[in-house]
């Protein structure tokens, strides 16, 4: 692989329901109640901001926050797949 152009305005590819089924698989996996209102206000965020936005309402202790993001970040390339 060369490059990868990763699209994260919906130009390329419609991904936003992928990505709120990453948001939603691993945020709920930590313990966090994720609702479709919350995620419609996450939409617009960075993975970092979103990450520190769910850590915010429920904090968790078992992964760290750049441990999530990768998680998040993982998952959707897998989905994007």
């Amino acid at each position: 692989m060369k490059a990868v152009i990763f699209d994260m305005d919906g130009v390329l590819i419609d991904s936003e329901d992928l990505w709120k089924q990453a948001e939603f698989e691993v945020f709920s996996s930590l313990g966090v109640n994720v609702s479709d209102e919350e995620c419609i206000l996450t939409a617009s965020m960075t993975t970092s901001e979103v990450t520190n936005f769910w850590f915010d309402k429920f904090s968790w202790s078992t992964k760290s926050l750049v441990e999530v993001e990768e998680m998040v970040i993982d998952r959707s390339l897998n989905l994007y797949s």
